[in-house]
């Protein structure tokens, strides 16, 4: 996708090394987080903290919204809506496979990092899909 062309698809971010992931509080405040994410099949994939904010909010409101962005979280382009779920265990092992795949030696080192000096935290998984049509699960839904 070039940086002109508007995604019509969640998979259509699936090259982007980073994407705007925007989830909805309680109040349907926009939430956004800059997240590598990877293409796993149907959906885009990203991997977080079990503890973290936009874990509860996928899990209350499932819509989502997607865009290019750069690692700050500037828009790089236009956002597309989709519908996430929250997966542990093997199904968030099996994400951050995905993100290895394509992160490499970077998604490993932010493993490591990420797990000196603490107790072990529990990973899982956020896989976004497309909103189905006429579906009624986008953002403002």
């Amino acid at each position: 996708m070039t940086d002109a062309a508007a995604p019509t698809s969640v998979l259509d971010l699936a090259g982007c090394s980073f994407v705007l992931l925007t989830t909805y509080d309680r109040q349907g405040r926009a939430r956004p987080t800059p997240v590598w994410a990877a293409r796993d099949g149907d959906s885009l994939v990203v991997t977080t903290t079990a503890t973290a904010y936009k874990v509860g909010r996928v899990e209350r409101r499932p819509g989502v919204s997607l865009a290019r962005c750069d690692h700050r979280g500037r828009l790089r382009g236009a956002p597309v809506d989709g519908v996430a779920v929250v997966v542990r265990g093997p199904l968030a092992r099996r994400v951050e496979a995905a993100l290895t795949v394509k992160y490499g030696w970077q998604m490993r080192v932010a493993g490591l990092v990420g797990s000196l000096g603490r107790t072990p935290v529990e990973r899982v998984g956020i896989v976004i899909r497309d909103v189905a049509p006429g579906g009624g699960e986008g953002p403002d839904r």
